[in-house]
């Protein structure tokens, strides 16, 4: 069963699921009350406008799902690159579709993690970081940290 145990809301995550939904339809579901239909809403890639509502979801994993979904507006992830929570930046930093500012944000995030799937993610890009950064997260407490930033070195 579902967070409320309704068969209702099953129905409306399938429905929020299929690729045939309306935006106008997809719009309203990301109102609803469940995250498991506001979850269906983001991982949807036929909803612009709604992932852009979604950004600003009460949720966590709301806001993580959208933040992963290639179809959030650009100015969202900017929005998302600055969440509360490390798991949603982490997200963001591993969207191919993100535009260079959140780049430069997630560059400078205070978690390791982030930084680090950032590189992942990004590993061909010269969006990803500066030589500069690179030799500085090289030296880094974090092993994780540092392995992205040799391996992004070496590739260069």
């Amino acid at each position: 069963m579902t967070e409320n145990g309704s068969a209702n809301t099953v129905g409306l995550v399938a429905e929020a699921r299929y690729y045939k939904t309306s935006a106008r339809r997809l719009t309203k579901l990301a109102q609803h009350e469940s995250a498991e239909v506001r979850t269906a809403v983001a991982m949807n890639d036929h909803t612009p406008a709604a992932l852009k509502r979604l950004a600003g979801d009460k949720k966590a994993s709301v806001r993580g799902w959208v933040a992963e979904n290639s179809n959030t507006p650009q100015e969202s992830l900017v929005i998302l690159a600055r969440d509360k929570d490390a798991d949603v930046r982490m997200e963001v930093a591993g969207n191919y579709m993100q535009p260079r500012e959140t780049v430069e944000i997630l560059d400078n995030d205070k978690n390791a993690q982030v930084r680090s799937r950032l590189l992942y993610f990004h590993q061909g890009s010269s969006d990803a970081c500066s030589v500069e950064r690179l030799l500085e997260m090289a030296g880094s407490d974090s092993a994780a940290e540092r392995c992205s930033a040799l391996r992004h070195l070496t590739c260069r």
